[in-house]
């Protein structure tokens, strides 16, 4: 068994992104996979950059409260909220609490329809 731990190294800048992360891969010991993930912190007040990609993706909000913003749609998120993003559809998470937002990103491609 592979195992790290959020608080084993510090979290990267992502400025691309404006949030802190922690990525998943590549990982010592594990073959390139076809999906990729990272533990990213939204700090308070702030929003990530607005983008779009070819992967879906899919958020799992772990601490904190926010809203994220998918092409027009608008959702309130919380701790125990999962989202999918539409592949081509910009989307960004805004922290709306005092502390950090805290969420598990995992993105991947396939052909499989994510429906809109």
């Amino acid at each position: 068994m592979l195992t790290f731990d959020l608080d084993d190294e510090p979290w990267a800048e992502e400025p691309a992104f404006n949030t802190l992360s922690r990525r998943l891969f590549p990982w010592a010991g594990l073959r390139e996979i076809n999906w990729g993930g990272s533990w990213v912190k939204v700090r308070p007040g702030e929003t990530t950059t607005p983008h779009s990609h070819d992967e879906k993706e899919m958020f799992f909000i772990i601490a904190g409260s926010g809203y994220l913003t998918h092409g027009s749609e608008r959702v309130d998120v919380r701790s125990g909220t999962t989202a999918v993003m539409t592949p081509g559809v910009e989307h960004s998470l805004t922290n709306i609490g005092a502390d950090d937002l805290l969420f598990l990103a995992v993105w991947w491609t396939d052909d499989q329809e994510v429906p809109s």
